[in-house]
């Protein structure tokens, strides 16, 4: 998966930009030949699992964080269980919120 990913990587650059990739992340992520606002170059994501894979190496060193990242990868209904449990979505915004309902029951 990953050979072949790069071998996609290393095509897709070469053919953007005329150069040859001389990184590890120019395989991953191949560049465009385009600069970003920044004066970064403008990189694409190819639409396979090893983006995913950079995600959770991303994100090893936090245990919050990479539980987090694994709960995104469950099925629909578990991964709603998990953002419910948690009180925030992907983006982080709150899902239910704290006013009183005037209900005792409801928390």
């Amino acid at each position: 998966m990953v050979l072949g990913h790069a071998i996609v990587g290393a095509t897709i650059q070469y053919a953007l930009t005329g150069k040859r990739p001389k990184r590890l992340l120019d395989y991953l992520f191949p560049e465009t030949g385009l600069i970003d606002a920044y004066g970064q170059p403008v990189r694409i994501a190819i639409a396979d699992f090893v983006k995913d894979v950079v995600a959770d190496f991303s994100s090893f060193p936090h245990p919050k964080k990479m539980a987090e990242e694994w709960s995104r990868k469950l099925g629909p209904f578990w991964n709603a269980l998990a953002e419910m449990y948690r009180n925030r979505d992907f983006w982080g915004t709150e899902i239910f919120s704290k006013r009183d309902l005037g209900a005792p029951w409801v928390q």
